[in-house]
């Protein structure tokens, strides 16, 4: 799938179209168009605004490899990530060296406090209806009971399909962003409800990797298919201690059944 391009735009067009607001001292744009001299305009408004601290881009629609790059940076300058990227974004530019967030919540949440071991729940909205974690090991058969574990979760948060898209797509991502060198891989599935009441389906992977590009070939093709199954995907790293990675994908769901009560599993050993 090829890169989106599009024509430059003066700087007070881009202006127009560009929002900004602060979330815990981070400073997130809502921004559709990125090219490099957007990129550019967004590094230099958020160190005006918060200093030389990461800020945050939600609502990219189309963009261009240059753009992404200088939204990462090279210098001492802010850098940037991505929330809630359209799944296209990361299959077409895998190599992209950018944070790529399910939700400004857990943007914010990775930024803020130490890591935790286990992938950030939720994605796209700050009140979370189900969540569920388990840790398994890397050998053969981990996928197959990661699968099973999953196809079990939302048999019993009484939801329709796509569980079996969410379990191909889960099994692509996995493919394609847990490193080899892993002993274990973190999975966790959250449902939840975005702000306009819709019912969404995200699913984390969590390696002990902190490299985010993945290498081009079988796994590229791996992430053009998760795209073509879900809305959004992304990733973002964990520097410190435990360091790794957090490959996700939200897709909508329908729900069978009133899941509007929270509900939090004790990782994951049995679902609620």
């Amino acid at each position: 799938m090829p890169v989106m391009s599009l024509r430059p735009a003066p700087i007070g067009q881009f202006a127009h179209q560009t929002r900004a607001r602060i979330h815990d001292g981070v400073a997130v744009f809502t921004a559709d168009v990125l090219d490099q001299q957007r990129a550019a305009q967004l590094r230099a408004t958020a160190a005006q605004l918060t200093g030389s601290g990461p800020f945050l881009v939600q609502g990219l629609t189309v963009w261009t490899d240059a753009g992404l790059n200088a939204l990462a940076g090279d210098d001492h300058g802010p850098s940037g990530a991505l929330i809630a990227p359209p799944a296209r974004l990361l299959a077409a530019s895998p190599g992209a060296a950018l944070d790529m967030f399910p939700s400004v919540h857990s943007a914010v949440t990775a930024l803020r406090h130490p890591p935790s071991p286990l992938p950030l729940p939720p994605a796209g909205a700050d009140s979370q209806t189900r969540s569920a974690h388990r840790v398994f090991t890397t050998e053969p058969t981990a996928m197959f009971g990661a699968r099973h574990w999953i196809r079990g979760l939302l048999a019993d948060w009484a939801t329709k399909s796509p569980t079996d898209r969410a379990l191909v797509a889960f099994s692509e991502l996995a493919a394609a962003s847990v490193a080899t060198t892993s002993t274990q891989m973190h999975v966790s599935v959250n449902l939840w409800r975005d702000p306009d009441g819709a019912l969404a389906l995200t699913v984390g992977v969590r390696d002990d990797d902190p490299v985010l590009a993945p290498a081009g070939g079988r796994r590229q093709d791996s992430l053009r298919l998760v795209a073509a199954l879900s809305r959004d995907m992304g990733l973002y790293r964990q520097a410190a201690d435990p360091a790794g990675k957090v490959a996700w994908f939200t897709m909508p769901v329908t729900p069978q059944a009133d899941v509007s009560q929270p509900c939090h599993s004790d990782r994951g050993r049995h679902s609620c």
